[in-house]
């Protein structure tokens, strides 16, 4: 803790070290208890590798959070009850964001974003994660995250899904806080989305799903599929592509960026006429 106006609060906190933080039971376990109402900024250095449970809920007068790359975790309601945030970035190191680990955190009062960095490799979100959260929410470079579970319940402001998305928990999105508050997926160029079957539009890379979910009520299971557009790009029965225009190259390279190069080891690709590109991690052959 650092007292930085030298008047007796400890306004900043610095976590560093290495490895993982301790889970914490309640607020009442941390060691800065005493301070919860003093501090306005945490620093979690570079080395710091999960944020324990409970580490800085009811720090209800923080106002910037510095969260370095090599974090792979976010426990369980570590930020819940954080209410004066003007921004925050999650690193695109961190793969798990706990359960109530953004309850009720609040960025409105700036008008501020929750961001998930590019190349963000989040795959695991815990229920209630942004339970009442009053802040947009940007999840569109998490591209390994295939399901959100029952996570934004009450939520308030506009969340914005990535295009790997498959699958949202029913009741998701139960009791939605505001009439104004949108459901996004980024959609790529090339892309086509469906939501429970029917094709949805998109307008500068995102498509508004929110009438699609019935948000704000006790919805369904909600199942999305958004793949190349088949006119430059198809996958047959047994895990072949085919790429059938120079457009479709350039959206199946997109996808090895998008996805773990060896997703596609061993598979068959079949190139269009006047196709001649080759990649080291695919097994290639020139259409006849």
């Amino acid at each position: 803790l650092h007292d930085e106006d030298q008047n007796g609060h400890y306004e900043q906190l610095t976590i560093s070290g290495t490895g993982a933080m301790t889970d914490f039971n309640a607020p009442d376990d941390v060691p800065w208890k005493a301070y919860l109402d003093d501090i306005t900024s945490v620093i979690v250095q570079s080395g710091v590798t999960h944020i324990g449970a409970q580490a800085f809920c009811l720090c209800q007068y923080l106002t910037s959070v510095s969260l370095s790359e090599g974090l792979t975790s976010i426990g369980r309601s570590a930020f819940r009850y954080c209410y004066r945030l003007s921004a925050l970035v999650v690193p695109a190191s961190v793969e798990s964001v706990g359960s109530n680990s953004f309850e009720k955190l609040a960025l409105s009062v700036s008008g501020g974003t929750l961001t998930f960095a590019s190349g963000s490799r989040l795959t695991s979100v815990g229920n209630d994660a942004f339970y009442y959260a009053h802040a947009s929410v940007d999840m569109s470079a998490c591209t390994s995250l295939t399901s959100v579970p029952k996570a934004f319940q009450s939520f308030d402001k506009d969340v914005t899904f990535p295009h790997s998305l498959t699958s949202i928990a029913a009741k998701c999105f139960d009791g939605y806080g505001s009439e104004d508050a949108k459901v996004y997926v980024h959609v790529p160029d090339n892309y086509v989305l469906t939501v429970n079957d029917v094709t949805i539009s998109a307008t500068n890379g995102k498509a508004d799903i929110t009438s699609n979910i019935e948000v704000g009520t006790a919805h369904s299971a909600v199942t999305l599929s958004c793949i190349p557009n088949p006119t430059h790009f198809s996958q047959s029965g047994d895990g072949s592509y085919t790429i059938h225009t120079a457009t479709g190259w350039n959206i199946f390279c997109g996808i090895l960026n998008d996805y773990a190069k060896g997703y596609f080891t061993g598979k068959t690709v079949t190139l269009g006429d006047n196709i001649s590109k080759s990649s080291r991690y695919l097994t290639v052959k020139q259409a006849s």
